[in-house]
């Protein structure tokens, strides 16, 4: 984004197009596990009550709100409204569908969140602070079955460590001619992609 935020700027070259969720076409919806489509995973929180209301305050009419500055009259403010924010929509795996996916992202090993509340202890329930989450996908077919995981484990997507790697390196190849990707990052990428999943026995 740095290469291509240059080239805007010296060369009047456009930068790719923004990606982000929108409600016009269904990405950005209501902060629940129905409106988000949140796959019913076993034994894992679910989003519903995850995302705090932004609270409008009141601080008084010699505060200036575009900018944060200026004096404030009142004290503790009132609160003008809440605000519910919108997120993401996902798909069955409970990933973001909008957004660009980094290369591990579009070859997913599991659910990844924007939440991770604390699973015990006199905190439990609670969200970690600026932590996201990791939900991993059951190793075989089997496993998935006996969890009753609807997403589909990592033997049932890529059968052998070769063809993650295709996949991988099509996906890469696509983010580098959409300029989201430099080609040595793509590269480095690619190896590290391929030494995690052979440390980790997952694919062989």
């Amino acid at each position: 984004m740095f290469v291509a935020l240059v080239e805007w700027v010296t060369k009047n070259v456009p930068p790719p197009p923004s990606a982000y969720p929108r409600i016009s076409d269904g990405t950005l919806v209501a902060a629940d596990a129905a409106h988000m489509g949140w796959p019913a995973i076993p034994d894992v929180p679910g989003p519903d009550g995850v995302v705090n209301p932004v609270l409008e305050y009141d601080y008084g009419p010699g505060f200036r709100y575009n900018d944060d500055s200026g004096v404030i009259r009142n004290v503790p403010p009132p609160v003008r409204r809440a605000i519910t924010p919108l997120v993401p929509k996902v798909d069955a795996d409970g990933n973001e569908i909008a957004g660009i996916k980094s290369l591990l992202m579009s070859m997913p090993l599991g659910t990844y969140t924007g939440w991770n509340p604390i699973p015990r202890g006199a905190l439990k329930g609670r969200q970690r602070s600026l932590a996201a989450g990791y939900i991993p996908f059951a190793r075989t077919r089997e496993e998935r079955l006996s969890k009753k995981d609807p997403r589909l484990s990592i033997e049932e997507r890529y059968p052998s460590l070769a063809q993650y790697r295709a996949g991988a390196v099509a996906r890469a190849k696509d983010l580098v001619a959409r300029r989201l990707l430099l080609q040595e990052d793509a590269d480095r990428l690619l190896n590290q992609l391929e030494s995690d999943m052979v440390a980790s026995g997952l694919l062989r």
